[in-house]
């Protein structure tokens, strides 16, 4: 028998642990096993066909320019299709994409495919983002938002190792071929997910949700942040030169499970402490392991686990909080903002990172990134300031 369709939105309906929370979470694990094999591999590759530094980052910005620009859309699109049908779509462009890749040798056409497969994986994350909100109610959110960005970040322990280890043992097409593979599987998990009817067009305007200064505060520091996870995710194979436990590889993957656990334990800690009290902390964590980034030896694995820890806090934290600061039927424009925060920063830091490395160096480039996090830890500094953390309290209690 097929179940009836639940109204948009209804968290009664759902609980988090629903057949349907476990489909979205499937969904979105897709894609980002998809996006995390593509992001260290796509700047080696053209650098090689190139042969040119300074533009080793053009590609991971066009994937950035894709995605961007279809999240700030996510709520359109979800007004008039179904989640479950625009997850298909999204997948299917993925797929398109990644034949491409495999089959061209021309920088230009890899920038349109770049730009394909962006569009396909911002689409993805930012409806499965909003489906999330939909599905919990407040005082679960956290916790709900933890667990999903711990499927989120779990192919980043995986992806980018595979990937750097089968292009050196096999090429990129093979690499181009398992992301076909993890988009494939995305297509038949969006199938199974029952569709949930469009939003209502009676939803807030997607400005009126920046006209709170917290949630314009949460996105600059998000975004800031997440220039520094563009650098580290796209460059680091160019600084790090070691073997084994003091390999690239190993970092990717000591980061990517810090970022595993950290966005999950986050996530119980903001239902009970608040954001302020899991945001700052993060933020100091990620730059101490920014700083630990070129150093050799055992210095390697302390930067991939405390780099990963702070940006896995603040991304469970930034959402967190600009749902709360939002009217409850703006989940899928939050996620559409949340989402466009890390994608555009992640392609801002590599495509800027590679023509100051060009003239100054990789290694001195790295050592500065630290230093680009004291403007977000002011800002944060400053809304403690302006806003206190007293409403911020009074609303976690509320919930609890």
């Amino acid at each position: 028998m097929t179940e009836p369709d639940a109204p948009s939105g209804s968290a009664t309906t759902f609980t988090w642990l629903s057949p349907q929370f476990s489909l979205t979470l499937a969904a979105v694990f897709f894609v980002c096993a998809a996006y995390s094999a593509l992001l260290p591999m796509v700047p080696l590759v053209v650098k090689n066909l190139t042969q040119r530094v300074d533009l080793a980052g053009v590609v991971t910005g066009a994937i950035a320019i894709g995605a961007v620009t279809f999240e700030l859309q996510a709520y359109r699109l979800l007004r008039r299709w179904a989640s479950g049908p625009l997850l298909i779509a999204a997948f299917a462009l993925g797929l398109l994409a990644t034949a491409g890749f495999s089959v061209t040798h021309d920088l230009w056409l890899f920038l349109v495919l770049g730009a394909i497969f962006g569009s396909g994986f911002g689409i993805a994350v930012a409806c499965t983002t909003a489906v999330v909100g939909d599905l919990t109610a407040p005082a679960s959110r956290g916790r709900a938002y933890g667990l999903y960005g711990m499927v989120a970040t779990i192919p980043t322990v995986i992806a980018p190792t595979g990937a750097l280890v089968a292009l050196s043992a096999w090429g990129a097409p093979a690499v181009f071929r398992l992301v076909a593979v993890s988009c494939l599987l995305g297509i038949v998990a969006s199938a199974a997910l029952r569709r949930l009817p469009p939003h209502s067009e009676a939803t807030t305007p997607i400005v009126t949700v920046l006209g709170n200064p917290r949630v314009i505060i949460a996105l600059v520091v998000y975004t800031m942040l997440s220039a520094t996870y563009g650098a580290v995710v796209s460059f680091t194979a160019f600084v790090v030169h070691g073997t084994a436990l003091t390999s690239p590889a190993f970092f990717f993957f000591v980061m990517g499970l810090s970022r595993v656990f950290s966005r999950l334990v986050a996530g119980s800690l903001l239902d009970r402490f608040g954001e302020h009290l899991v945001a700052v902390p993060g933020l100091i964590i990620a730059a101490v392991g920014l700083a630990c980034i070129t150093l050799e030896g055992p210095w390697v694995a302390i930067a991939g686990l405390l780099y990963g820890a702070g940006f896995g806090t603040l991304q469970t934290s930034t959402i967190y909080a600009m749902l709360r600061q939002s009217p409850d039927d703006a989940t899928a424009i939050v996620s559409g903002w949340w989402n466009f925060a890390v994608d555009f920063g992640v392609g801002l830091g590599a495509l800027a990172l590679a023509p100051v490395a060009a003239g100054v160096g990789y290694e001195t480039t790295f050592r500065l990134l630290p230093v680009a996090l004291a403007v977000p830890f002011a800002l944060r500094l400053a809304e403690a300031a302006l806003f206190g953390r007293r409403a911020d309290l009074a609303n976690t209690a509320s919930n609890s």
